[in-house]
């Protein structure tokens, strides 16, 4: 079976696409996305392709740094076409946000942001992006105003090795008052818990329930102006410590699926094409 077009979307480690019908979903691929993100696209959608016919791609996470969009703007806008040797595709990047003070970018965030205002409809508060980079971004009148990145996954990848899998409530609750309470201490707390883990032995799960508690409650400290007093969105598949850790400061986040945020934000541009 053919697609009618074929979104993608690529993250720091991870290229995943979906062959997309008129009902949906009809298969998805996956693979790491190695040295050349846009060989192993093509590797990956090379099954769904049939001569004689051009498939529209619309990619999210790999559009080059001088795309990007300067904020405050709508998430996305147009995805700019890529020269290709293969007649078989018809390859267009999205562009990411851009924001100079303080300097930070988006390169896939902003198609999840795009999508969870197509989900939410009238949405005016903050979108919350977890993952190996985690976003806040501040949404008002269909626009991204500003955004702050945090990496608190890819620390939490370094000291654990795993940002997924299950989680210790206590454990992680603990960890993120005491953060919370001190968070000069957090250089401290991580190395006090890495010999922890090798004196006595934690489980991987004990230690990155307490980890994650540690750098989220960091995190919720320097990104208090994003969540506080604002109506909260989660959408990423890391959530659930997010939800735990803003329902103890008494903020009732919502959450979306983030394959259905990707899809959403691609379509929008499927369908302006």
């Amino acid at each position: 079976m053919t697609p009618e077009w074929i979104a993608a979307d690529c993250t720091a480690d991870h290229l995943r696409l979906w062959a997309m019908g008129s009902e949906g979903i009809f298969a998805r691929a996956e693979a790491p996305v190695g040295a050349d993100p846009l060989a192993t696209l093509h590797a990956l959608a090379a099954p769904w392709l049939t001569e004689g016919r051009q498939i529209e791609v619309i990619a999210s996470g790999l559009a080059p740094v001088t795309a990007l969009r300067i904020v405050p703007c709508t998430p996305v806008a147009t995805a700019v076409p890529v020269p290709s040797d293969d007649s078989s595709l018809s390859l267009r990047l999205v562009p990411g946000l851009r924001q100079d003070r303080p300097a930070d970018l988006t390169q896939g965030a902003e198609v999840r942001i795009a999508g969870a205002l197509r989900v939410l409809g009238d949405f005016d508060g903050v979108i919350c992006l977890p993952g190996l980079t985690t976003v806040w971004a501040h949404l008002s009148a269909g626009e991204v105003v500003s955004f702050q990145s945090f990496a608190t996954g890819s620390l939490l990848a370094a000291l654990t090795g795993d940002i997924a899998g299950p989680l210790e409530t206590a454990a992680f609750t603990e960890s993120l008052a005491t953060t919370r309470a001190r968070p000069e201490r957090l250089a401290a707390q991580i190395a006090s818990l890495r010999a922890e883990s090798l004196l006595s032995g934690l489980s991987a799960t004990t230690l990155r329930s307490r980890a994650t508690g540690l750098f989220i409650g960091a995190e919720l400290t320097a990104a208090r102006p994003y969540w506080l007093g604002q109506r909260v969105v989660l959408a990423g598949e890391g959530s659930e410590p997010y939800r735990l850790a803003l329902a103890a400061e008494g903020v009732q986040a919502e959450t979306l699926p983030e394959e259905a945020c990707i899809l959403a934000g691609l379509a929008l541009l499927h369908t302006a094409g």
